[in-house]
Formats: structure tokens, sequence, C-alpha cells
């Protein structure tokens, strides 16, 4: 987490994309830097990190059998993956910014 203060906890992820793919280019600067540099950053789990979000995910564990959360910060312009299927039922809520979304069923 390059100069973050602390480790994440075990099950947290850091994933750096740049060009739709993950990269390994900023791991000794940081998120910030890669951010500053068009890439998107994504945390797998961050319920671990945010209490909020850990809230949210505990509330809902009472009506859906499994819930986690993935947060992805991208640029403007920027697209972290390429168009997929995921293999798990996922709601998406986009909190700033712009972007077209494509959900298939």
């Amino acid at each position: 987490w390059g100069v973050a203060p602390f480790p994440p906890p075990d099950g947290c992820d850091l994933l750096v994309m740049r060009g739709m793919q993950l990269t390994h280019a900023f791991d000794d600067d940081g998120p910030w830097v890669a951010l500053l540099n068009g890439a998107s950053c994504v945390v797998n789990h961050a319920e671990y990190i945010w209490p909020p979000i850990a809230r949210l995910c505990i509330g809902l564990r009472s009506r859906l059998a499994h819930v986690y959360c993935n947060c992805y910060v991208t640029p403007p312009g920027c697209q972290a993956a390429p168009q997929h299927a995921d293999d798990r039922d996922v709601f998406i809520v986009q909190v700033c910014g712009r972007k077209h979304w494509r959900g298939g069923g």
C-alpha cells in the first residue's frame, strides 16, 4: 500500500489496474501516485477497513447469504476492467462522477 502507515488486514487487498490490466508499477509509491498517473485502485473486502461499509455489509447479511464490498476509484476517462461477467450477484453503487454502465443478465 505504498506509504500507508499500517499494512492492510488479511483478506483485504489493494489492486492497481492500468490499461484494464493488473500492474505492480505503483507498489512502492502507493495508490495516490497510481491515481494521479491514470490508474484505477481497487480495494477488495473494503468492509475490513472502513466501519460504515462494515455496518452496511453486516446489515445486508440478515437477508443475503454472503455480502462483501469491493471499492473502485477510477480517474475520469479510464476503465478499471474490461467488460466481463461475474460469477455472483452484484450491486453497483456509484457515489461520485459519471460513467456509462451496461449490465447484462
